[in-house]
């Protein structure tokens, strides 16, 4: 008989031990997991603090700069020598995800092991040091291999450390001091951590610089122009609420789920997005048309590409089908190829096939995706504005007996700087697999004829089959000294050679704004992105105790009209957790530390429980 060391159990001091029974067996499983349910909760509440402090501003004297866009709007004597100040981050977002967010997402499995090396003597426990590098590993390839990498270089460094990690926990515990970690080992690990953090900031703060470029209020306005400034306001704050928010893997929990502001954003940025921002005269590959319809009994729908501009040099062009609400393989079949265009060659036509015995429903839609594949390093191409159509199923109802169509807005508003207008055009009943032909005009209002805009009389814009929604271009002229807004009219004249009466549906608005109201409209465009940034950084975050304990009584979170059975079954199980975690002070409180360290210790006497 072998004779194997013989460990005595130690006793439970905060829970008993119960006979090894089969029930007493799942009595402890369903507690233990009830337990781990907790912990996922106070997490989210941890989270909610971390965000709160990760959002903290101070503020700072502003730099008066020699140049500035409002000064370049203002006269001389209107300045004032008066301090201006700014309100900044405290946290840069990459140093919050390294510590804050570590700390605050790995809280149970360090915990665990700090209570465990402490009852244990300082000797290392069963659950605690497998948890903290199983984690670490779950966060190494699974979550990097199922997540969007935004800032790579920052992914590079974290991930050679990560490994790096590794290769140093193997050195110090088998070759160095085997099974020991001695107090120098323990020090030089954690200035490695500090290297990490610094060397990942230096990085962070460079690619930061770069990045800012494209979140600029005239590329957002340049790249929805269809949109209102209330909407560019919106896109801005998502953009520099994205990149300012530090990520990690416990996003998933609800105090990381989007508002629903952010939701409208990501929606119609979606439907909008039509581009990377370019002049109107530049060379540029583009759809003829922004939607095509199909109708139940087609087969195959065809879409046209054309080159504007400069042709001189071959071009590869690839396009590729993107689910909508319409699905591949259900509503069409998907397709992903490239088409070459040879020197001074126009256009190309693309064939999709259309599955006529799908389950469409009215207004379903899918996505055609194009993009540039390969071009001579002398070619100039780039994408123009509609580089996404949309293939739409059309009801036969949606045609009433008489044929119309109408403009998709009835008013544009753009700066005197700007290039050019583009502006929508779509059918309502004109039979889609027949052309068509619009004529329209401009007309003068108080923007006068060649001297603010191209002035157009009998333009021709035809809808081949399929084509529902097409676009007029109107240039802009940008080389005059006038000060005031000014507007003129664009207006459908004739539908396939028939000449139409005046409707306000045929007639469309454009307004060109002075430069000193473009800067008025700026200020605006910044007082609405803080407020909407506002609403998206901390969409959960509960002021009082009061407001705390309210939600937590409540299913969905006070929202009744939109619960379900599931959210009343989901509250009625977390409840009693809810209810607990509703006595932690409020994140608002005194920065979110309060909140931040009551949470950190609930969660370390549930996590005590579950090693026990």
């Amino acid at each position: 008989m072998t004779n194997l060391p013989i460990k005595k159990c130690k006793d439970r001091t905060m829970i008993p031990a119960l006979p090894t029974t089969l029930p007493n067996i799942a009595i402890y499983l369903f507690f233990l997991l009830y337990c781990f349910f907790g912990i996922a909760i106070i997490t989210d509440t941890i989270m909610c603090a971390i965000q709160r402090i990760t959002t903290t501003m101070r503020k700072i004297k502003k730099e008066r700069e020699k140049t500035s866009l409002v000064e370049q709007g203002m006269n001389t004597a209107q300045r004032t020598d008066e301090e201006e100040f700014e309100y900044v981050k405290v946290w840069n977002p990459t140093v919050a995800n390294l510590t804050l967010m570590a700390l605050g997402s790995s809280a149970s499995e360090i915990l665990l092991s700090i209570i465990e090396v402490i009852g244990n003597g300082f000797e290392a426990g069963v659950l605690g040091p497998g948890t903290i590098v199983g984690s670490a590993a779950f966060n190494l390839f699974t979550i990097s291999a199922i997540c969007v990498v935004s800032n790579i270089t920052v992914f590079y460094i974290s991930a050679a450390f990560s490994v790096l990690a590794y290769v140093w926990l193997f050195f110090i515990l088998i070759i160095s001091s085997p099974n020991i970690i001695e107090v120098w080992e323990a020090a030089l690990t954690l200035f490695f951590f500090a290297c990490l953090v610094a060397i990942a900031y230096a990085f962070d703060v460079r690619w930061c610089k770069r990045k800012m470029s494209a979140m600029t209020s005239a590329m957002v306005a340049k790249s929805y122009p269809s949109l209102s400034p209330e909407d560019h306001a919106k896109i801005l704050a998502y953009r520099i609420n994205q990149a300012n928010t530090p990520h990690d893997r416990i996003q998933m929990t609800s105090s990381w789920r989007e508002s629903r502001t952010e939701q409208d954003v990501v929606k119609f940025m979606t439907t909008f997005k039509t581009i990377s921002v370019d002049g109107r005269t530049k060379p540029r590959i583009e759809w003829d048309a922004r939607t095509y319809g199909v109708q139940r009994g087609d087969k195959k729908i065809q879409l046209k590409l054309v080159r504007r501009g400069t042709a001189t040099q071959p071009l590869t062009a690839a396009y590729q089908t993107v689910n909508g609400t319409a699905k591949k393989d259900m509503h069409y079949l998907d397709k992903r190829e490239t088409v070459q265009f040879e020197p001074g060659e126009r256009s190309k036509a693309i064939e999709l096939q259309i599955l006529d015995n799908g389950d469409w429903k009215h207004d379903d839609v899918f996505y055609v995706h194009l993009k540039i594949k390969d071009k001579l390093p002398e070619d100039r191409t780039k994408l123009g504005q509609c580089d996404t159509a949309r293939v739409r199923f059309v009801e036969h109802t949606d045609f009433p007996p008489f044929p119309t169509v109408e403009f998709a807005k009835n008013n544009y508003v753009i700066s005197e700087n700007d290039e050019w207008v583009r502006i929508y055009v779509r059918t309502r009943s004109l039979p889609i697999h027949e052309q068509n032909v619009i004529v329209y005009e401009t007309e003068e209002e108080t923007a006068e004829a060649e001297y603010d805009y191209v002035s157009v009389k009998n333009g021709q814009l035809v809808f081949e089959p399929g084509e529902i929604e097409k676009y007029v271009d109107i240039e802009i002229i940008t080389d005059n000294p006038d000060q005031d807004d000014e507007t003129f009219a664009v207006l459908i004249t004739k539908i396939n050679e028939e000449v139409v009466s005046a409707a306000a549906h045929l007639r469309t608005t454009i307004t060109l704004i002075a430069s000193d109201r473009a800067i008025q409209n700026l200020r605006n465009m910044r007082t609405l992105m803080r407020n909407y940034l506002k609403e998206m950084q901390l969409p959960h975050v509960t002021a009082t105790w009061k407001e705390q304990i309210i939600n937590a009584c409540s299913v969905n979170g006070g929202d009744t009209a939109n619960a379900t059975l599931a959210d009343a079954l989901k509250h009625a199980f977390a409840f009693p957790w809810k209810v607990l975690v509703a006595f932690v002070p409020p994140p608002e409180l005194m920065a979110g530390w309060p909140c931040f360290v009551t949470a950190l210790g609930l969660i370390g006497s549930v996590t005590a429980v579950v090693g026990k």
